[in-house]
């Protein structure tokens, strides 16, 4: 897939906007502030020409400076364990607090600065 890079300096408020923006991303979304970089998992059918038409979130990220590239990939993700009529129970039953996950065929946005 193609990668799209801008080189210039982003202002701090952009950089706060952008990761706002990660935060709501869907399960599986890393945000690595100390290495300037975002994994921001897609919803499901969101596809590369799709994010980068004019007005979508990709477009955002490269209007503004960021170096933005696309990749399809299955995505790992910690579930949590549900409560129901005040018991915690996970697989089968049992008191498993949480297990491994994946959100199969997403794009995955990787944006870096």
């Amino acid at each position: 897939m193609k990668r799209y890079v801008r080189t210039n300096t982003i202002p701090d408020d952009i950089i706060k906007t952008a990761i706002a923006y990660a935060d709501n991303g869907d399960k599986g979304t890393i945000v690595d502030k100390v290495n300037h970089r975002i994994e921001f998992v897609c919803c499901k059918g969101a596809s590369e020409s799709l994010l980068m038409t004019e007005g979508m979130l990709g477009d955002w990220y490269v209007k503004n400076g960021f170096n933005v590239s696309f990749e399809i990939k299955d995505v790992p993700y910690d579930t949590k364990a549900r409560l129901r009529s005040g018991c915690r129970f996970g697989a089968l039953g049992s008191n498993v607090p949480s297990h491994t996950a994946y959100l199969r065929n997403r794009t995955v946005m990787t944006i870096t600065w």
